[in-house]
């Protein structure tokens, strides 16, 4: 009996019935449909990413100067912009990225540098004072290659230690943006190119100078000198470097080989004695001369020390003497007594005594002269009264005196005894009146009779 069925059982192995051409181009519709989607989605995408790669590579050519620096945009290795405006100035500024283009900063604080050619490898302060204290040389003297050391003037070594300031791009009225440029163009390391130029110009100066000067008295004018000379090879017009130095040069340590340490020391010691007794011995004589003439006069007389150029009167003369001229040398000499008389010294306390001295013995002599003469006149009248009358004078000196004992002899029959000797009160009343007249001779009284 047969049956009617909606559906029909298929056999598993029987093959599918192709589709039609409708269901093939609908089929294919889809499938374009969901490749442009998906192109589409990815070019959002890609345009997104190249975006935020363009955008991350814009950011990065955001590049910033700091504090103490200056810079300059490259491109393609070329500084760009022009005049001033070449130079950036401290913050954020933009440059095309690398490796188009790039920001180059230069440095323009104050900056510092040890310049150790000069001394002992590897020997610190504290280790140098120990072998100078102990007198030895680090390992028996001077290892060439190792230990730096100046070669003076004098042929002698020397060893030194430099500290030098110096700013690059710093001209004297500020920054100066030329000195900017030339720095980028001729310098690659500017601690290098200092110290080279300090080297050098240390090497050219201590050749002209002493040991003896570079240690002791001119070691500040060696300072300078080495900066000069240093910024001039620094400043110099065919390869200008933009450094200037900030002069003088600092010479915190400095000393002779240590093997010669004891004798420079010993030698220095002996220096410093001539000059403190030379020191002793000038302010000593501006004091004696400053005594005898006065502070002003003495330096009119002999010179000023302090001022070569002014030559004292004395000095005048001498060279007038010589040069033959008497009567110059007269005018000058009358210029000396006038001020040695007028001066406020002992010069002219002693020329004042001396000529009150001069006019009491004049009046002595005019005096005595006068007497004889008198004397003269009454010895042609009376000769015989003229003698009798000098005898009574002479009688009265000698028994005026206090210092004579006088004894009166009476006359008497018989024998006459006269006593040798002193007698004691009497002696003690010439002592006292020999006291007194020494006592009014002071006070400036005249003894009496």
């Amino acid at each position: 009996m047969a049956h009617n069925h909606d559906h029909h059982d298929h056999d598993p192995h029987e093959h599918p019935q192709p589709k039609s051409s409708v269901q093939l181009g609908e089929a294919a519709d889809a499938a374009n449909k969901s490749l442009a989607d998906a192109l589409h989605l990815s070019f959002k995408l890609l345009s997104i990413l190249m975006i935020v790669l363009l955008a991350g590579l814009m950011l990065s050519g955001i590049r910033e100067v700091k504090t103490g620096s200056r810079g300059v945009k490259l491109l393609f290795g070329q500084i760009q912009g022009g005049g001033a405006a070449r130079v950036l100035p401290e913050g954020l500024n933009w440059t095309a990225p690398r490796p188009v283009g790039e920001l180059v900063t230069v440095p323009t604080d104050r900056r510092e540098l040890k310049v150790d050619q000069f001394w002992f490898k590897d020997t610190n302060a504290t280790e140098l004072r120990r072998l100078q204290e102990m007198g030895m040389m680090q390992n028996e003297g001077l290892r060439p290659g190792f230990d730096g050391a100046l070669l003076t003037g004098d042929r002698c070594l020397v060893h030194m230690r430099f500290t030098v300031y110096y700013r690059i791009a710093t001209g004297e009225s500020g920054l100066d943006p030329q000195e900017v440029l030339e720095y980028l163009s001729n310098v690659s390391s500017a601690d290098d190119v200092v110290r080279s130029a300090v080297s050098a110009a240390a090497i050219r100066v201590a050749a002209r100078r002493t040991a003896d000067y570079l240690i002791t008295t001119g070691r500040e004018d060696f300072a300078r000198e080495v900066a000069r000379l240093a910024q001039e090879r620094l400043s110099d017009p065919a390869h200008p470097t933009g450094i200037r130095i900030q002069s003088p040069v600092l010479i915190p340590e400095y000393t002779v080989p240590l093997a010669a340490k004891a004798d420079f020391d010993a030698v220095t010691m002996a220096q410093s004695d001539v000059v403190s007794e030379l020191k002793k011995a000038t302010a000593e004589a501006r004091s004696t001369l400053s005594r005898t003439v006065g502070e002003v006069n003495w330096k009119l007389l002999v010179g000023d020390p302090d001022n070569p150029a002014q030559v004292g009167l004395i000095n005048q003369y001498s060279m007038l003497r010589e040069q033959g001229k008497p009567q110059e040398a007269q005018k000058v000499l009358e210029q000396i007594n006038d001020l040695l008389l007028h001066s406020e010294g002992d010069v002219a306390k002693t020329v004042g005594e001396a000529l009150a001295y001069k006019a009491f013995v004049n009046n002595q002599i005019r005096s005595r002269l006068n007497e004889f003469l008198q004397l003269v006149g009454d010895f042609h009248k009376s000769p015989q009264l003229m003698l009798e009358r000098l005898w009574c004078d002479a009688k009265d000196q000698v028994f005026g005196s206090n210092q004579v004992e006088r004894f009166l002899v009476t006359p008497c029959q018989g024998k006459t005894v006269v006593t040798i000797g002193s007698d004691p009160e009497v002696q003690r009343r010439m002592q006292a009146d020999l006291l007194k007249e020494e006592k009014d001779a002071k006070a400036g009284k005249t003894p009496g009779p």
